[in-house]
């Protein structure tokens, strides 16, 4: 991820990738984070990531979660 910034000192993302064979990342950006409820000023900032899962080879959905979690512990 690099992330850097304009010249009014807002982040953005110059470059994003994913080193996960398992991931595939389709869009990486800075947004205002959402302010609690009551609170006054502006709101700080977060980066959101959105990709899709390819999911565990040899592991049917249907296995259930525990049998995701074992082969997912294995790798």
């Amino acid at each position: 991820m690099d992330i850097d910034f304009d010249e009014q000192h807002g982040a953005f993302v110059r470059e994003a990738h994913s080193l996960s064979k398992d991931f595939q990342l389709v869009e990486a950006t800075v947004k205002e984070a959402p302010q609690m409820a009551g609170e006054e000023g502006k709101g700080g900032q977060m980066l959101v990531i959105d990709g899709v899962e390819l999911g565990l080879r040899g592991v049917k959905p249907s296995a259930g979660i525990v049998e995701l979690a074992r082969v997912f512990g294995e790798r």
